[in-house]
């Protein structure tokens, strides 16, 4: 009864010290980390600096980060076509704030 014990059990040895030795192999780049995509890096930081210019009303810096055709609806004030009516808006909410 030994001798069946040691034939069923050496195959699955074999596959065990396999696995165990080709696991390093099964994943070689999940250790390094991907390269910065540039856009995404560029919009980041537009986005970063679009909202800390308006959460610190600094409305001219704001201002040149809109685009002269920009149009923008926000939930109290409506409808806003341009630079420099959005810039008005802002203007006048910031100062509520």
């Amino acid at each position: 009864m030994n001798i069946k014990k040691i034939k069923i059990f050496a195959p699955l040895q074999a596959l065990l010290i396999a696995a165990l030795l080709t696991a390093p192999l099964a994943h070689p780049h999940a250790q390094t980390t991907p390269a910065p995509d540039p856009l995404f890096q560029t919009i980041q930081s537009l986005d970063t600096q679009l909202f800390d210019a308006y959460n610190h009303c600094d409305l001219e810096k704001f201002g040149s980060l809109l685009a002269d055709d920009l149009e923008f609806y926000h939930d109290k004030t409506g409808l806003s076509r341009g630079r420099a009516a959005l810039v008005g808006v802002s203007r006048t909410t910031s100062a509520a704030r």
